[in-house]
């Protein structure tokens, strides 16, 4: 792998546990975002990545073998993804604990993607520790869910006033498994807050609540959700009739240009 990344084997090891890394030395960084809806005919998931500044020099590739479409960079085995059933997204939640004995986030991604069900991915990262405490969203023909992780505890986050939408940024809302080195005063983010307003304010209508108001909010550059160092992001549909292909859009790094359509083969 590492000689058809053109890395060295050390510079893949590196890549490959970057979040564990940036965790376990600098106790995280403010990063991804995701945001989860629920209507009536599909399922929407829209996500932006954003890595520490030592990994932007790498240039975003999607790796496509008709089964997964897999989104990282050379060397790296996944940073997110989908498969024609069900999305994976994760967020950094650095004040929670990590296990140092549990499999490296890329990994994970990597292995929940490769499950045709969804059911059964939620099964195996239950049972199976995980590195880097994280918040894991997968969204789905089967639905959503959103799972805080950290060493000791595995928590389902809902959320209090919209059943119909989730969305979590880099501080934990139902995790207590708190990193005793961590600030826990550390409680909200402009990113969040931002999230906050646009579907409190959205609950009361329900015609507003649709694949467009994600792509708005997943673009937002004044709560931060869209900066410049924004890797890629990308917004997929599963149609709860399992006869419609799901939809696909990715958002060019640093820009709201998107790019067209990618369809499952």
């Amino acid at each position: 792998m590492a000689e058809g990344a053109a890395v060295n084997e050390k510079g893949l090891i590196t890549l490959n546990l970057a979040e564990e890394t940036m965790i376990y030395f600098s106790k995280g960084y403010q990063s991804c975002t995701n945001i989860g809806l629920r209507t009536d005919d599909a399922n929407h998931i829209a996500y932006n990545l954003d890595l520490p500044d030592f990994l932007m020099k790498y240039k975003p590739v999607v790796l496509d073998n008709g089964l997964q479409l897999v989104y990282g960079f050379p060397g790296i085995i996944a940073t997110g993804g989908m498969n024609s059933n069900f999305a994976v997204t994760t967020n950094s939640l650095p004040n929670l604990t990590m296990n140092l004995n549990g499999l490296p986030l890329p990994f994970m991604i990597r292995k929940l993607l490769m499950f045709s069900d969804q059911d059964e991915a939620l099964l195996f990262l239950e049972n199976t520790p995980l590195g880097a405490p994280q918040n894991i969203m997968i969204a789905g023909r089967k639905g959503i869910q959103d799972i805080e992780r950290s060493a000791n505890q595995h928590v389902r986050y809902e959320p209090p006033h919209n059943e119909q939408v989730v969305y979590h940024t880099n501080h934990p809302l139902v995790n207590t498994d708190f990193n005793l080195l961590a600030d826990t005063s550390f409680q909200t983010c402009e990113r969040f807050s931002y999230l906050d307003q646009v579907f409190k304010k959205t609950s009361s209508e329900d015609s507003l609540l649709n694949r467009s108001i994600l792509l708005q909010s997943i673009t937002n550059r004044e709560s931060g959700i869209r900066y410049e160092g924004n890797y890629f992001s990308f917004l997929a549909s599963y149609p709860t009739n399992p006869k419609l292909p799901p939809i696909i859009e990715l958002l060019l790094p640093k820009s709201d240009t998107t790019t067209a359509l990618l369809q499952f083969r």
